[in-house]
């Protein structure tokens, strides 16, 4: 590695002191996206470069899929733009306020006391979770998984799933009800808890729920479902919280407590991942490079550095193409591509993975880049800091919608792997299944205010 890769590794963990410095100028709260983005990023711009600049192969994922000397090229290029998407998500973080305010009445919204009262409201996260099993169901029967009951909770069908992809994405997408159910229960079991208001009842309800939830996606094989089952009720209980204790001196951010549980998930998540993928080898190396696995993007954005130039941009269409046709059935639209969105830029970036099993986004920074170079960095981190900031507004303001859907996004956003996937899997999928279960459950949608209390005391139309 070069010598000035110590220095701008430096260089970035004093941008990121910088981002974190001002992020706490405002009330904190778990669920803002912004401290998601900044934990995806300062792993895998600060932590993973530092330890590939330690040697002894820590820190790589993709070794054999490309030369090591572009690593060692690339290694401050790689880091330069990643500052530039910092930058510009500072900047987009903190604009005028006339503009934030005039952004933030296009945002959609369901204040929360309408959600909470509904009579309707408790029995579609029970049905969403049912759903999610139906569909897990028809996807082991037409993948005709025979292996034992061990195997199943061991996820060992998972790789079948992802050998026979083509045509499970509705049975996929579905299964993704249950989580959905999962975030819209706990949302009104945290309100609970903070009121003393839980129930025998609710707390046999919550565990039996959290069971067949965490059952589910132990089939499914996905640690990243298992970990966001977890993050959920817990992030629901600080959330709420916050809220309820707006008028009231709370507790100062403990940041000794939360280093403590990311280092904890950090350690689960190794021995976990070579549960979940059956890797042989145990050795502590490999055990470090699991847990952080999901955090890969400073590799995709050196390598896409190196090989991709104007000619090879997308201009737009891993985003727009990510929304449209994740949700259209190949069997009704024969003529939806194989590769889209988010795997066009991975194969520009890791053509020799095309064939492969499952997809390897190359991170937000690398598909912005790979979008519209340089310029596209700094417009996509200069969008994704104004939109972190009117959800923030949004959360602080008691806005069911965005707290439900905060849930959801804070897991997908830290793993920074891609944002035109965000786009599929949080806003387009979850969020309109939200603003459908309102509509069923007539709840009106109404602005939010910053009174929290009066949120609480609406009664739902119902």
């Amino acid at each position: 590695m070069p010598t000035s890769g110590l220095l701008f590794i430096l260089l970035n963990l004093l941008a990121v002191a910088v981002a974190v410095r001002l992020l706490l100028l405002r009330r904190f709260n778990l669920l803002d996206p912004s401290w998601a983005i900044l934990i995806g990023y300062s792993i895998n711009y600060c932590l993973r470069p530092a330890l590939i600049y330690l040697g002894h192969g820590w820190g790589i994922v993709y070794a054999g899929y490309y030369r090591y000397s572009i690593l060692a090229n690339g290694f401050d290029g790689s880091i330069m733009a990643a500052l530039l998407f910092l930058v510009a998500f500072i900047a987009g973080n903190i604009p005028a306020y006339r503009f934030r305010r005039a952004c933030g009445h296009l945002l959609p919204d369901v204040a929360m006391g309408g959600a909470l009262h509904s009579r309707r409201y408790h029995g579609f996260s029970l049905l969403f979770l049912l759903t999610g099993w139906i569909s897990m169901y028809f996807r082991l029967r037409v993948i005709r998984f025979s292996g034992s009951w061990l195997d199943l909770l061991l996820g060992r069908s998972r790789g079948a799933q992802l050998a026979n992809g083509y045509g499970l994405g509705i049975y996929m997408v579905t299964t993704q009800l249950a989580l959905i159910g999962w975030m819209i229960y706990c949302v009104r079991w945290a309100y609970l808890k903070w009121q003393n208001k839980l129930t025998l009842k609710d707390k046999l309800e919550f565990i039996v729920y959290g069971f067949f939830c965490t059952l589910l996606f132990m089939i499914q094989g996905s640690r990243m479902e298992l970990a966001t089952l977890v993050f959920i009720p817990l992030a629901s209980y600080f959330a709420i919280g916050v809220l309820h204790a707006k008028n009231r001196e709370i507790k100062p951010f403990r940041w000794g407590r939360t280093i403590r549980i990311t280092l904890l998930i950090a350690l689960i998540a190794g021995p976990l991942g070579m549960i979940l993928k059956h890797a042989r080898s145990q050795s502590l190396e490999n055990t470090v490079n699991l847990s952080l696995s999901a955090w890969d993007a400073f590799e995709g954005t050196a390598v896409g550095l190196h090989y991709i130039h104007s000619a090879n941009y997308l201009w737009g269409r891993t985003y727009w193409q990510d929304a449209v046709y994740t949700f259209l059935p190949r069997a009704m639209f024969p003529w939806k591509p194989k590769r889209y969105g988010i795997m066009l830029a991975q194969d520009l970036v890791w053509p020799a993975l095309r064939h492969m099993a499952g997809t390897f986004p190359p991170g937000a920074v690398m598909e912005a880049y790979v979008n519209g170079g340089y310029a596209g960095i700094f417009l996509i981190g200069f969008l994704c800091g104004l939109f972190c900031h009117l959800v923030y507004e949004k959360l602080m303001a008691a806005s069911w919608f965005w707290i439900c859907l905060a849930l959801f996004l804070f897991p997908v956003i830290t793993s920074f792997r891609g944002l035109g996937s965000i786009i599929d899997s949080v806003f387009v999928f979850p969020g309109s299944i939200l603003m459908l279960t309102a509509f069923l459950c007539r709840i009106k949608l109404q602005q939010t205010s910053e009174n929290f209390n009066s949120h609480i005391q609406l009664s739902s139309s119902s």
